[in-house]
C-alpha cells in the first residue's frame, strides 16, 4: 500500500521535471537571441567606428589644408578604400569566431 504523502511528492516531482524541460527550451532560445543581438551590436559598432575613422581622416585633410580629390573615384580611393578591406576582414573573422564559440 502506498503512502498518500509519497504519492503527492512523486506527483510534485513529475510536475517539476516537466517544467524543467520547458525551461531549458526557453533558456536555449534566449541564449541564441542574446548571442545574435550582441554579435549585431559588435558589428554595428565596428561600422560606426570605421565611419568615425573616415571622418577623422577628412578632418585631418581639412586641418592640413590638403586638396580633396575632384572625382568620386578619387574620394573613394582616398577615404573609403583603405578601410573597406579591414572592415570586411574584421566582420568575417569576428563572425566566424563568435559563431564557432
Amino acid at each position: 500500500m502506498l503512502d498518500k504523502e509519497k504519492v503527492i511528492l512523486m506527483t510534485d516531482i513529475a510536475i517539476q521535471e516537466k517544467h524543467i524541460i520547458e525551461d531549458k527550451k526557453i533558456a536555449s532560445y534566449y541564449i541564441e537571441d542574446y548571442l545574435f543581438i550582441n554579435n549585431f551590436k559588435t558589428i554595428t559598432s565596428t561600422l560606426v567606428i570605421s565611419f568615425g575613422m573616415i571622418l577623422i581622416k577628412i578632418l585631418i585633410y581639412v586641418e592640413k589644408e590638403i586638396n580633396f580629390p575632384d572625382t568620386i573615384s578619387g574620394l573613394v580611393e582616398e577615404f573609403i578604400s583603405p578601410f573597406t578591406w579591414k572592415i570586411i576582414f574584421f566582420v568575417i573573422i569576428y563572425s566566424l569566431i563568435s559563431t564557432y564559440i
